[in-house]
């Protein structure tokens, strides 16, 4: 392979830890994948896979998409689900979201270079990262209520209060799997509880990357702790593809 691995951890999971506790794996990649290996990855995926991910116009798009599919994949490998999962097996619903119908639960977000892929047998889950860039906050009022408004606006740092903000709203529409039907706004946030539409409740947990990007996941399952993600790099997910 063309770029060397940036960083590899390998913990072990017990099958117990894994039913209870969601996996979290994440890939930053900021040089593009050399052609004949984005081919040799790209023939792992189903044909229709393909087809979605060859949509893309840009190839920085294309190509997370591609490694939070692999990033799937290396899941299912951790897991050890018996059957194991299949990307073949994946449906969609009426809102164009994955699923798979006999598990496990997961979801993938990407932001810039990085791409985190989050799985769990017991409970649905979303997940949403950010890469916490310099922004105009009045681009964003009209997803905000006055009050959120003047928090992150008073708070030390707004930059990262509203990515903070921001990350833990994205993480609940994902895990709601509604999409944009729910307004953003109608999302209330209370320390690290977060309540949809009036009626759907969600723990937030952050998800520690690097330094750079801000992360956070929602699910209705209590956890025991925030979830440590899994560094895997390009190399190690062609490698276990391959096997």
């Amino acid at each position: 392979m063309a770029h060397p691995p940036t960083k590899i951890t390998k913990p072990f999971f017990t099958l117990e830890t894994l039913h209870s506790q969601p996996l979290v794996l994440y890939c930053e990649q900021p040089d593009r994948i050399p052609t004949e290996d984005f081919r040799a990855l790209m023939s792992l995926l189903p044909e229709a896979l393909q087809q979605r991910i060859l949509r893309f116009h840009r190839w920085q798009d294309a190509q997370a998409s591609l490694i939070g599919r692999l990033l799937l994949l290396e899941g299912f490998l951790r897991m050890e689900g018996n059957p194991m999962p299949s990307l073949h097996d994946l449906q969609y619903t009426s809102y164009g979201r994955p699923y798979l119908a006999e598990g496990p639960h997961f979801n993938i977000s990407h932001s810039e270079t990085m791409v985190v892929c989050a799985l769990n047998h017991s409970h649905p889950l979303g997940i949403d990262v950010e890469f916490s860039g310099p922004l105009k906050l009045d681009d964003f009022s009209a997803f905000m209520t006055p009050a959120e408004r003047e928090t992150i606006t008073n708070s030390q740092d707004s930059q990262l209060a509203f990515y903070t903000w921001w990350t833990k709203k994205e993480a609940c529409v994902k895990a709601d799997g509604m999409g944009l039907s729910i307004p953003i706004e109608e999302i209330v946030l209370k320390d690290n509880r977060a309540q949809v539409s009036g009626k759907d409740s969600y723990h937030l947990y952050p998800v520690a990357l690097t330094e750079q990007y801000i992360a956070h996941m929602a699910t209705p399952q209590v956890l025991a702790q925030a979830p440590s993600p899994v560094a895997i790099s390009i190399e190690s997910l062609l490698q276990h593809a391959m096997a």
